[in-house]
């Protein structure tokens, strides 16, 4: 026996679903605080900077990228030869002035690396990354590397970070 088939329901216009424009929305939706239609720059007058055409830091939106940092005084002549940690220091300081003037500070790293001409003082390296985060720790690599711009050079340290929203 043939059941009845129930009537069929009324048709109404269906809206077409995007897939791909309800991800953009939802891409848009998360990242939006990231995002950004302008960069600002942040320089030091390193003669490097301007030789080879970069700046020391960049803020897009909230998103903060420093660039390979080493212990160098504006005319690039290298502070603290020969010392490990005080080489790492005086990038961190470089570091914190470029963060400053992007309207940042050491709180917004999330990673940092280093690279380091001579492994075996990793410890020494490490104290002084230890000493400038204090009790905020960002991620961090450390990796030897066979030799930097200049011989008396032992780090070159870069960062990035996420803002606070303004």
């Amino acid at each position: 026996m043939k059941h009845p088939r129930a009537p069929r329901p009324e048709v109404h216009a269906v809206q077409e679903f995007d897939c791909h424009e309800a991800r953009r929305r939802i891409l848009r939706h998360l990242y939006s605080p990231l995002m950004t239609t302008g960069f600002e720059r942040a320089y030091t007058g390193a003669p490097w900077e301007s030789r080879y055409g970069y700046c020391r830091a960049l803020r897009a939106g909230r998103l903060i990228f420093i660039t390979g940092t080493t212990a160098v005084d504006p005319e690039g002549h290298v502070l603290s030869p020969g010392d490990a940690a005080g080489q790492a220091r005086w990038c961190f300081r470089i570091i914190e002035n470029a963060l400053a003037q992007v309207r940042a500070d050491r709180s917004c790293i999330t990673r940092v690396r280093m690279f380091v001409t001579d492994i075996s003082r990793s410890a020494e390296f490490a104290a002084a990354h230890r000493e400038f985060f204090d009790r905020h720790d960002p991620c961090l690599t450390m990796v030897e590397v066979s030799r930097l711009i200049d011989p008396a050079m032992l780090v070159e340290i870069e960062a990035e970070g996420v803002a606070s929203a303004d």
